[in-house]
């Protein structure tokens, strides 16, 4: 299956600025049906110390699943611990499943976004 590739070099989900990887996986989510909100905010997101923003809250049954879009040259070094501390935050809600975390490798391409997301959701 051949996924559409976006006509500029800028991205929007939800009316909002996004990475080309942050899209990639909204196109895959979309593709794949599954509803999502994208730039969520937990535990008052940056407006609260220690909140968070998900990249994308996928709207799963019975839990919501959160989902980070990692891309390794941000998300490396000491933001990989922040990274970590942030995962092991939302895994402490009660409320969310296990978070699902994609990697730019993963998502060097639609086709290659799609693979992965789908592989996830085991769809």
């Amino acid at each position: 299956m051949v996924l559409p590739a976006p006509t500029n070099v800028q991205y929007e989900v939800q009316n909002l600025d996004a990475t080309q990887p942050e899209y990639y996986v909204a196109v895959s989510l979309d593709r794949l049906k599954l509803p999502y909100l994208f730039q969520f905010e937990v535990i008052g997101g940056r407006t609260r110390r220690g909140g968070l923003i998900l990249d994308f809250l996928v709207l799963t049954d019975p839990l919501s699943t959160p989902v980070f879009v990692n891309g390794e040259y941000w998300h490396s070094g000491e933001q990989a611990s922040e990274d970590r501390l942030a995962q092991a935050i939302i895994r402490q809600f009660s409320n969310f499943a296990e978070p699902v975390v994609f990697w730019g490798n993963q998502l060097q391409t639609l086709e290659d976004a799609y693979s992965a997301v789908k592989a996830a959701f085991r769809m």
